[in-house]
Parts: C-alpha cells; sequence; structure tokens
C-alpha cells in the first residue's frame, strides 16, 4: 500500500483543530502509511499537537507507519515544550 502524505504549512492554530480532526479520521480509516511534511509550519497551537498525538497513539496502536519528512524548529519546540515529542517519534 503506497504511503499517504500529509502535507501542512503556516499556523496550526485552534481555527483549523476542526478541520485538521476530520482529515486526521479519514487517514486512520485508510490504514495507509502516512508521511508528515510540518517544515513550513510557522506557529503550532497545543490543541493541534493534542490532534498529532491522538494520531500518532491511534495509528501506531494499528500497526501503521507513520514517518516525519520535515518538521520546522517551531514545531518541534512547541513539541518540546509540551513534553509530546517522544509520543510524536521527533527523537
Amino acid at each position: 500500500m503506497s504511503a499517504k502524505i500529509l502535507k501542512l504549512d503556516g499556523v496550526l492554530n485552534i481555527a483549523r483543530v476542526e478541520t485538521l480532526h476530520s482529515e486526521f479520521e479519514e487517514l486512520e480509516k485508510a490504514s495507509a502509511p502516512l508521511n508528515i511534511d510540518v517544515s513550513n509550519v510557522t506557529r503550532v497551537d497545543t490543541s493541534v499537537l493534542q490532534l498529532f498525538v491522538a494520531l500518532f497513539t491511534s495509528m501506531s496502536a494499528s500497526g501503521v507507519e507513520l514517518t516525519w519528512s520535515g518538521v520546522s524548529d517551531e514545531f518541534k519546540a512547541a513539541a518540546t515544550l509540551l513534553g509530546v515529542t517522544g509520543l510524536l517519534k521527533l527523537n
């Protein structure tokens, strides 16, 4: 099965949570490997990081491979501040 690609950029804040949640649900249903690129994210809120943690937890439990193709310094800094780099496999 070919990997799905999730490319996000700009500001990921609470205003985008509902849309991202729906997109993440569809990705979970597809059960395909997922490649994530957040190299152009300039800011990320806690609410979006919580969605990412839920996505990683759910898909990892189902045995679906998740990889990062790019992570911005801002995204990694926010994940580090919240202590979720391990859950998001950013180590």
